[in-house]
């Protein structure tokens, strides 16, 4: 009630001032019979109303009361006239009056119970509708929630696919390049070891070669000695065998008549193994005819020649030179 006070104060004033204009009016100028006749007044009751319903009924008495003070100018005077024919009535119409206003009051009750059912039930509907809205909301509010979520799992789930699958292609990147590294590492090393093979078979080649060549040079050494032996005994042999041949051919020369001394001559001789004297050739004249002819008399005179039996000493006498001096 207290909302209402207000309102219910302003009503209840104005309803007031309303019945003492009416009574104040009917007991001046008699003329309120006819008017209460014709328009039955209104108790109004003290009622919780709203604001609005009350600024429109006292604007309404308002217009109503202006209206009747302007229908009092006009009907002053006949009003004055009938007040002796309507203070006889008086009585029957006030009870008439009292019943009219009392089921009049009786019905604006339960009118007023009926339009506050009326605005209950609209509170109700307006709360229901407004608890529907709510629901709804909050439902759509939920399923609302609920798609950010499954959006928000999709998301999750597509991040963690794509880090998933970024991981497993860096994996397969890291395991490229560690198999690319373990690759060259395996390369390098390959290459190593074959460059240490090669190094190594260089090596032994340089020793080999230069085993070798310490060989072939102490091979050549022991060739050049054993060349340098071998010439010295053969050089030696054919020294010896030519003193000897040259010997045996002076013992078996004879000298001819009249021949000067001092001649000497250069004869090829032409042996086999046996030292049997093939053919004799004086190459290098002395100048006296008989005296070349006795130089090769001697030589087939003193065949077989005593040659060396070594074959390497021999091939020097196979076939040979020598300078016959017969005095020296």
């Amino acid at each position: 009630m207290s909302k209402y006070s207000l309102s219910f104060l302003s009503a209840l004033s104005l309803h007031a001032v309303l019945m003492g204009s009416f009574l104040l009016d009917f007991s001046e100028e008699h003329e309120a019979v006819k008017v209460t006749v014709d328009n039955p007044p209104e108790i109004i009751h003290a009622a919780v109303i709203a604001d609005e319903w009350v600024t429109a009924k006292a604007l309404e008495l308002q217009v109503a009361q202006q209206q009747r003070d302007t229908d009092k100018q006009q009907k002053t005077h006949a009003l004055t006239q009938q007040i002796q024919q309507q203070e006889q009535r008086l009585e029957q119409i006030k009870a008439e009056q009292l019943a009219v206003v009392e089921q009049q009051e009786k019905q604006r009750l339960d009118n007023i119970k009926q339009e506050q059912v009326a605005v209950e039930q609209r509170k109700q509907a307006v709360a229901e509708q407004a608890r529907v809205k709510k629901a709804q909301k909050i439902a759509a509010e939920k399923v609302k929630q609920q798609q950010i979520a499954t959006q928000k799992k999709a998301v999750e789930q597509e991040r963690k696919r794509v880090a998933e699958v970024v991981r497993q292609k860096a994996v397969a990147v890291e395991q490229r390049r560690v198999a690319a590294v373990a690759q060259q590492r395996a390369l390098k090393i390959a290459a190593e070891k074959k460059e240490n093979l090669r190094l190594a078979a260089v090596k032994q080649q340089k020793i080999a070669v230069a085993k070798q060549q310490r060989q072939q040079v102490l091979q050549a050494q022991r060739n050049a000695q054993l060349a340098a032996e071998k010439a010295a005994r053969i050089e030696q042999g054919v020294a010896s065998a030519s003193s000897l041949i040259k010997r045996k051919v002076n013992q078996n020369w004879n000298p001819p008549i009249a021949v000067n001394k001092g001649l000497v001559c250069t004869i090829r001789v032409d042996l086999i193994p046996s030292g049997d004297v093939m053919s004799v050739q004086v190459i290098k004249s002395s100048g006296n005819q008989l005296f070349d002819d006795s130089a090769e008399r001697a030589v087939y005179k003193a065949s077989p020649l005593p040659v060396p039996q070594a074959a390497d000493v021999f091939k020097k006498f196979r076939r040979f030179s020598f300078i016959f001096s017969p005095e020296s």
